[in-house]
């Protein structure tokens, strides 16, 4: 099991729900990038300063094959949500 600076045993694999997936006004080119929000099984420690992940849609078996960094994360209700800004390249 890994462990951050603190000591603390962080998971290595996480499951999720996407809560919603919106395009970012304001992006140029319209619809270039989108905000994708995925909250995390009742219980999951919220993401360190830094941190990335690389997502995997289990329903479409796609790999999004590049770390992705957590542009915001926060407790809601015992669940942890966690946002990212996803740029559209390739499919």
């Amino acid at each position: 099991m890994f462990k951050d600076c603190q000591g603390l045993p962080y998971p290595v694999y996480g499951t999720g729900n996407v809560s919603s997936v919106c395009a970012v006004k304001g992006a140029v080119p319209e619809k270039s990038v989108y905000e994708l929000k995925v909250v995390m099984a009742k219980g999951s420690q919220e993401p360190a300063a830094g941190q990335f992940y690389m997502l995997h849609a289990i329903k479409s078996d796609t790999l999004l094959g590049r770390p992705i960094s957590v542009f915001h994360a926060e407790q809601k209700n015992g669940f942890v949500e966690i946002t990212f800004l996803i740029l559209v390249k390739g499919k």
